[in-house]
């Protein structure tokens, strides 16, 4: 059996969104990351995987000046939104602390990245398959709201 592995890194925002499609795993970065991400910008990434779910973890998190977790109110550096998790509706991230892993409901993962007029550095993460076997233990189901509540 051979095993094929692609590794993409996408660092800036294009027109319409990045589609990352067809890997089983890669690598998702802010624009311009380890320096900041540009202001009042909107990047998209459409992560699509052959099948099963994806576990998004990331490595470097820094979106607002202090360690805030409440995202609800206006952005002071940026808010990280993402859609078809283990969780009713799209949730945000936002502050300094690292998030836990991140996992999909199927083989699709959505990223937008909200900027407003102060700047950081943004982020950087790895995403990759996970089968249903491997869910029962990595406990699939867990969402960063589950923390926050």
């Amino acid at each position: 059996m051979t095993l094929h592995c692609f590794v993409f890194f996408f660092a800036a925002c294009a027109s319409g969104g990045i589609a990352l499609t067809g890997a089983s795993s890669g690598f998702v970065a802010s624009p311009n990351f380890p320096n900041n991400f540009p202001q009042n910008a909107l990047c998209i990434w459409n992560i699509t995987v052959p099948s099963r779910r994806i576990k998004l973890t990331f490595f470097n998190f820094t979106f607002e000046p202090r360690d805030n977790t409440d995202c609800s109110g206006d952005a002071q550096g940026a808010r990280l939104i993402i859609t078809n998790v283990a969780h009713s509706t799209p949730f945000k991230l936002c502050g300094q602390s690292i998030p836990a892993p991140v996992y999909s409901l199927g083989n699709y993962l959505g990223i937008q990245l909200v900027s407003a007029n102060n700047v950081y550095s943004g982020f950087n993460a790895s995403y990759e398959t996970v089968t249903d076997e491997m869910c029962k233990y990595l406990s699939c189901h867990y969402s960063i709201l589950d923390v926050l509540d």
